[in-house]
């Protein structure tokens, strides 16, 4: 099924980067504001935890490291309050062939924003998306988060089949239903898609 879908005519992927031309180009500016006045956020002077928030913590750490490039150096870490989830979902269409359903992702911290995402996303302290009744995971694995940034974060990554095309409970941004040959192209498109969606087509290519 993987081989077919590979192998499959799509010109799907044209039009996930006309998605994504159009919604940059009507994308609201983004005006930084300081963290004390952001709602939720408590920050603590003379602490070793300066911010808390009812999703995460930012604790200061204070790093040596003798086998570094750097000897030494001053960086915050995100101590998330719970596990993120990023499921990739395929599905057969009217052919039988398997398709992916990408989702836009706006959120303004992307470099790149908006880029396509996996089926469900859900960043650790989110409240979690409930999976299709239906789901037949294929694969699942937990692993770290990825980045630098996080400290002792997790992402729970999915990669599962269901029999009809799968509906987002909670949001009605934009999508995409490609095959897999127009994901891979997809994926080698700088800026085109999110850390969630690479990790979870990296978790669907240890099945083909």
């Amino acid at each position: 099924d993987l081989r077919a879908s590979y192998n499959a005519a799509d010109r799907g992927i044209g039009y996930a980067l006309e998605v994504l031309t159009r919604l940059r180009r009507g994308r609201t500016t983004i005006t930084p504001i300081p963290l004390a006045d952001v709602a939720g956020i408590h920050l603590e002077k003379n602490s070793a935890t300066p911010l808390r928030h009812p999703a995460f913590d930012v604790h200061h750490v204070h790093i040596s490291a003798k086998t570094r490039e750097v000897a030494e150096w001053d960086q915050p870490l995100v101590a998330a309050h719970g596990t993120g989830t990023a499921a990739l979902l395929l599905f057969p269409d009217e052919k039988g062939i398997l398709r992916a359903r990408l989702r836009v992702d706006q959120s303004p911290g992307l470099t790149h924003s908006p880029e396509w995402t996996a089926t469900i996303v859900d960043v650790p302290g989110s409240p979690a998306t409930p999976l299709p009744a239906d789901l037949e995971i294929r694969a699942e694995v937990w692993c770290s988060d990825s980045g630098g940034r996080f400290d002792n974060t997790q992402q729970r990554l999915i990669v599962g089949v269901v029999p009809t095309p799968p509906v987002h409970p909670n949001n009605d941004a934009p999508y995409v239903d490609l095959t897999l040959g127009a994901l891979e192209r997809l994926v080698r498109t700088p800026g085109a898609v999110t850390n969630e969606l690479r990790s979870t087509i990296a978790l669907l290519l240890s099945l083909a």
